[in-house]
């Protein structure tokens, strides 16, 4: 993208800026960012109604890909990974690069009970 004003950043707990693209974090090993691969805003419109009924954790432990496939199966369509981190960052939520980190994903601080309140049957803990 041109402009970072139409680039999509979030800010981890320790401040580390991070530049989202639909999938995951774009400045990683695992993905590269290129032409327009912003996340979908109604698809982060949709996650944000999820994280207004979430719970927040004390410290993010919940990847973002793993919430992503749950997000999905709640919302019953496709989610981006970049969709969920976006929402969870706006909404509040603490997000988190697992040190050394080489994929796209994050941590949320999602408080795992509430998970267990949205069973979708997924397999999560």
């Amino acid at each position: 993208m041109s402009s970072e004003a139409n680039e999509s950043w979030v800010e981890t707990t320790d401040g580390e800026r991070l530049l989202i693209c639909s999938a995951g974090v774009a400045n990683s090993q695992a993905t590269q960012f290129s032409g327009n691969q912003t996340p979908c805003p109604s698809e982060v419109t949709r996650c944000a109604t999820w994280f207004a009924q979430a719970k927040m954790g004390e410290t993010p432990k919940v990847n973002s890909f793993w919430l992503q496939q749950f997000l999905q199966h709640w919302a019953g369509e496709t989610i981006s990974q970049g969709a969920v981190i976006l929402a969870a960052s706006q909404a509040g939520y603490a997000i988190a690069r697992e040190p050394g980190s080489r994929t796209s994903s994050v941590k949320i601080g999602v408080d795992q009970e509430c998970i267990s309140q949205f069973d979708c049957g997924c397999g999560h803990p």
